[in-house]
């Protein structure tokens, strides 16, 4: 009977830990996903804006869409 609950009582331990370790990768993948999409986005849009500003500098109409 000990051994059975031993048993039982590893096995919820193993899987809780797996369960909560799992969640933590996820959160922190999610973390870095949206992390990098944010640099993506900061970084294309900063560089429109020199496009965009360098553009205007030298005078050529129409090479920004």
């Amino acid at each position: 009977m000990w051994e059975e609950l031993a048993t039982l009582s590893a096995s919820f331990w193993i899987q809780t830990f797996r369960s909560q370790t799992y969640s933590k990768l996820r959160f922190y993948s999610n973390i870095v996903s949206c992390t990098k999409e944010a640099y993506y986005q900061g970084y294309h849009s900063a560089s429109r804006v020199v496009l965009h500003m360098h553009v205007n500098a030298y005078g050529h109409p129409g090479v920004l869409k």
